[in-house]
């Protein structure tokens, strides 16, 4: 029997579906206290901080839309593919942020809203990871790594 992907620190969940599992990954109130614990960490102002929390609630909703398109036991092989390549997308998305805030740091011009924005979509991926088989994980982290190594090479900037 294969292996039952599980949301972190929580037990298999085998028999539920997984649109039940990505409702529980589209938790909004898990997602809204990372985001309040992420906001205070790196010192957002209220403004920013409020704006963060509705980020974090937005991603919630569309993460449980997509769940309940997608609910019926026919759709489980569709769903799947939608969260590997959500979880794609997140992934490239956290490199792009991943990548603003060293050349930030470096320029010694930190941007916490950014910090944090990354920090959502970070806790999101690692939840969406659970739903995805370690075999399909490492693929797509693979081809996504392959993606980003070859893109720029022999690259040739001209002004």
């Amino acid at each position: 029997m294969d292996a039952v992907p599980t949301i972190a620190n929580e037990p298999p969940l085998r028999a539920a579906s997984l649109a039940a599992r990505l409702r529980l990954v589209g938790d909004a109130t898990g997602l809204r206290e990372s985001a309040e614990l992420v906001a205070d960490a790196v010192g957002l102002d209220y403004a920013e901080r409020e704006e963060m929390i509705a980020l974090s609630i937005d991603r919630s909703r569309s993460l449980i839309e997509l769940a309940d398109a997608l609910s019926d036991e026919d759709d489980e092989e569709e769903l799947y593919r939608v969260i590997a390549a959500l979880w794609l997308q997140l992934r490239f998305e956290w490199q792009r942020h991943n990548d603003v805030l060293n050349y930030a740091a470096v320029g010694d011009t930190p941007n916490s809203g950014l910090a944090a924005e990354g920090s959502i979509g970070s806790a999101i991926l690692q939840r969406l990871e659970n739903l995805l088989l370690p075999l399909h994980l490492d693929a797509l982290s693979g081809h996504a790594q392959g993606l980003l190594s070859t893109v720029g090479s022999g690259l040739e900037v001209t002004a």
